[in-house]
């Protein structure tokens, strides 16, 4: 077993250290089984590729993990069958630091190079055997018995001499990567060793198609093409749809591209086509009958092509342009799970130096919704609240509890029981295998969140947070979600390192740009004994004022150390404004605000109309977004005259600044600063 202590700094583990904390070898078993795979009985973390049985009836070792263990643990895992490939490291009961976790990062990318290596020399040697196989088969016979019991004609496929049918796998660049072998009884088989991912056939013709299909199977493929005339590219299974949908938009730029899913009793084929349609914006169609592919649906005798045609016609609510009338109607009563700072179906960033509390407020938020209790003084929504936690379970099992208890929620309160679920470990969200497994456990569990936590980012994301390529990815793994089930979703994230990125996200701008709102927590003392939440961004609203709050102690009645000590854990209260905060909103509001219209002056061409410094609306916008960091939705706060408290308004209301004729901008009419400024000028001309 790995050799643990060098995680805490060489000092005695304690036994509720051993306890919490299980060894990285367990870690990694529990991680392969979570992604619905069957896990080894033992692995070894020596940095090697090993393979194991990873389908329960299968032979055949199509599971694989590269693990180190040395450092911090860490590696991947994954299924060519399943096409399931996820990144582990080990929970050390601690948070890594930035070179800890650079170097798990280096030791993941290592594991996964092992493996795509081996794979890719594997995939050598099965192309090769396949097209020796291909070229040897025969053409298959209209009589073939699973044609015939599918209703289907062969479409170019072929036949073995022992009677098997064989569908050719290609992959983009039009290379012959795999086979799939079909008794007559239906019963069907990938050649071994041989690249499906990404790979299809094409049933039928795309030169001047207007709309091309997609379906799992080829008699799914063959009946689409049959009823219809569309040209279907077959994908072969369900995890294959959004590689393939990939592929086919790129190949089809100008065509309609439409998934035809399976309706699967377990909703696999659903979840993955709605993750096509979420990422590539397909239209996705589902034959209604439960348990049917599109073959099963036209052989019961259902009109598969009125299905299909159907679906391409736009309904009404599909419109995609309105009258102006009609667009600037109010669609729907604004809506806030939590008043002025959660809106359902939102992207929200929480972000803050680590420790400083985000976890607390995270849980503190998720528990007012689930229990529809007032939240600061902010009304909320009773919903369902999915937390997907990725780190420090011992904490917030401890931190939940506490909440419970100071706002003394029964043990059988129905929606305490009900509508709150958390997770036991993470996942990578920004692959498909993560994004089922979070599918599959509300199915399961038959929770519909209207909000869903990510805590925290990293514990969940698979790649580089400062590449945009590899942000990308998360993004529309979010979006995903979001879409798919409605709901806001808020991403627990630390700020960066250095002291000029303590007020925003580590990483890529990406994560900011997309969200529809960012919330910052900053310490307020050096004991980080209480904090404040502010809004940095938030989309069409106006930003609701801080929040100050301070951990209040809980003793856990009912817990218990191994010394029989009860145990201590803390909630969120109000703090109260700071005093210094309150002469910063008063006095040292109105000279900050002086201080940015004197530097965006001088930063924007120093422009004088009538005797007096001007800035034009224009210019002072763009100072903002680009010398400030300040988004483009709170820029034009700023500078909305009915802003209270904001730069204009201020500004305006202390006759600092008048609005210039026609609006298109400002003259600084303060006689001291006007004239400061104007002799600044002359003086700097002069010399």
């Amino acid at each position: 077993m790995t050799d643990l202590t060098h995680f805490f700094d060489g000092r005695p583990l304690t036994y509720d250290e051993l306890k919490s904390v299980p060894s990285p070898e367990e870690q990694l078993i529990r991680a392969i089984a979570d992604a619905g795979l069957e896990p080894p009985h033992r692995v070894i973390l020596d940095g090697r590729l090993r393979r194991f049985t990873a389908t329960p009836g299968r032979k055949d070792k199509s599971g694989w993990y590269v693990a180190f263990g040395d450092g911090i643990p860490a590696g991947a895992f994954g299924c060519w069958r399943a096409g399931i490939q996820q990144t582990w490291v080990a929970q050390i009961g601690r948070e890594l630091s930035e070179e800890e976790r650079h170097k798990c990062q280096e030791r993941i990318q290592q594991a996964i190079a092992q493996r795509e290596a081996e794979a890719e020399a594997e995939y050598a040697l099965a192309a090769e055997a396949v097209r020796t196989i291909w070229d040897f088969c025969a053409p298959a016979p209209a009589d073939h018995p699973y044609l015939v019991r599918k209703g289907i004609q062969p479409h170019g496929t072929r036949v073995t001499s022992d009677g098997r049918l064989v569908i050719p796998l290609y992959d983009a660049a039009g290379a012959l990567t795999s086979l799939q072998y079909v008794t007559p009884d239906g019963e069907k088989r990938f050649h071994a060793g041989a690249r499906t991912k990404g790979c299809f056939w094409l049933v039928g013709e795309i030169d001047n198609a207007k709309v091309v299909c997609i379906a799992e199977g080829f008699a799914t493929a063959a009946s689409v093409y049959e009823v219809t005339g569309f040209p279907c590219f077959v994908a072969f299974n369900a995890g294959n749809l959004p590689a393939v949908t990939a592929q086919v938009k790129a190949i089809c730029p100008r065509q309609r591209v439409v998934v035809v899913a399976d309706n699967d009793a377990n909703g696999t084929g659903q979840r993955y086509a709605a993750q096509c349609a979420a990422e590539y914006g397909v239209t996705v169609i589902t034959p209604p009958t439960p348990g049917h592919d599109a073959n099963d649906y036209r052989l019961a005798g259902g009109d598969l092509a009125k299905l299909i045609t159907a679906a391409l016609m736009p309904s009404p609510a599909e419109v995609w342009s309105y009258s102006f009338a009609d667009f600037a109607r109010q669609p729907d009563v604004t809506r806030w799970l939590v008043k002025r700072w959660i809106r359902p179906k939102t992207l929200n960033l929480l972000v803050g130096p680590s420790g400083v509390g985000k976890s607390f407020l995270a849980i503190d938020w998720a528990a007012s919704v689930v229990t529809g209790r007032d939240w600061f003084g902010c009304r909320t929504t009773p919903g369902q609240v999915f937390y997907l936690a990725g780190e420090g379970h011992y904490g917030l099992r401890m931190r939940l509890a506490a909440w419970q208890q100071y706002h003394q929620i029964p043990d059988d309160d129905f929606a305490w029981t009900t509508r709150g679920r958390i997770t036991a470990s993470g996942c990578d969200l920004n692959t498909p295998a993560g994004l089922e497994k979070v599918f599959r456990e509300l199915d399961a569990t038959q929770l519909v969140p209207d909000l869903v936590f990510v805590d925290t980012l990293h514990r969940f994301f698979a790649g580089d947070e400062n590449s945009a390529e590899d942000v990308k990815t998360m993004l529309t793994a979010c979006a995903v979600l979001i879409d798919r089930l409605s709901c806001a979703l808020v991403l627990v994230h630390h700020t960066g390192w250095g002291q000029d990125a303590q007020r925003r996200g580590r990483g890529s701008s990406a994560w900011r740009g997309a969200a529809d709102a960012e919330f910052l927590v900053s310490p307020l003392d050096d004991n980080q004994k209480t904090f404040e939440l502010a809004q940095v961004k938030i989309k069409d609203a106006r930003e609701a004022p801080p929040v100050y709050a301070r951990p209040e102690p809980v003793i856990l009645e009912t817990w218990r150390d191994e010394d029989g000590e009860p145990m201590e854990s803390a909630v969120l209260v109000p703090a109260g404004v700071p005093e210094e905060k309150k002469k910063k909103t008063k006095e040292g509001r109105l000279e900050s605000h002086i201080e940015t219209i004197e530097s965006a002056w001088w930063a924007t061409g120093e422009q004088v109309v009538d005797g007096a410094p001007f800035i034009s609306r224009d210019a002072l916008r763009q100072y903002l977004i680009e010398q400030r960091g300040i988004s483009p939705e709170s820029a034009d706060v700023y500078l909305r005259p009915s802003s209270k408290g904001k730069l204009i308004a201020e500004l305006t209301a202390a006759k600092v600044i008048e609005a210039a004729r026609d609006n298109v901008g400002w003259r600084i009419v303060d006689a001291g600063l006007a004239a400061s400024l104007l002799l600044r000028k002359a003086g700097d001309r002069l010399r």
